[in-house]
């Protein structure tokens, strides 16, 4: 066995955290009440674990958006253009109405996140104090992928609708429910939205 691991000769329950990577076979014999006996040849095979996401810096804004940084005391609202939120604390609401891309990366907003009709939408190792709408967006939308883009903590529901790209909610945090629906990336697949890893504490829909 892998080291790490160990098998309860009683339950046949193979527990622990392998702490080196390789493939490793050993031999398991089962003997039922007839006194039957078989021994099967088992290969676990461990991988390396996947590295964490790079760190995110101010060259992660799109080019071209409006940056909003810092300690900001007061709601912010976009009704054009595009908008990036990085290492900012919003103590009030985010409300971003506009055909832009929006990305909330590294950041706090106290209160609620909404967005409609971006042509992106992006939230990264962010914290939102509320719910979290994003509707009727044109193009993808990444609520944490597992990969380059951190999970988050939603205090509130996370609600994502109407939009037209691929959808990611990956590794989340979120205090409330999960709803995704009427999202299609314009192709026959059902392949448009990924939802794995989350924990909820409500309802996932």
């Amino acid at each position: 066995l892998p080291t790490g691991l160990s098998l309860d000769t009683s339950t046949g329950v193979l527990a622990g955290s392998p702490s080196a990577t390789g493939s490793f076979t050993f031999t398991v014999e089962a003997t039922n009440s007839a006194g039957n006996a078989t021994s099967p040849s088992i290969t676990i095979t461990v991988a390396a674990a996947a590295p964490p996401p790079a760190p995110l810096s101010p060259s992660s804004c799109a080019s071209g958006s409006s940056k909003v940084t810092g300690t900001i005391t007061h709601s912010v609202s976009v009704g054009a253009g595009s908008l990036c939120i990085f290492d900012a604390t919003i103590e009030g609401s985010v409300s971003f109405d506009s055909t832009g891309s929006l990305q909330v990366l590294n950041s706090t907003i106290n209160s609620a996140l909404s967005s409609k009709d971006a042509s992106g939408v992006e939230v990264c190792n962010a914290m939102v104090g509320t719910s979290s709408t994003i509707t009727d967006s044109t193009g993808n939308v990444v609520v944490g992928d597992g990969a380059g883009c951190a999970a988050n903590s939603l205090d509130g529901s996370l609600s994502i609708s109407g939009g037209s790209g691929l959808v990611s909610v990956i590794g989340n945090t979120i205090v409330g429910s999960l709803s995704v629906s009427s999202n299609t990336d314009g192709s026959a697949s059902s392949d448009n939205v990924t939802i794995t890893n989350n924990q909820v504490d409500a309802s996932l829909t």
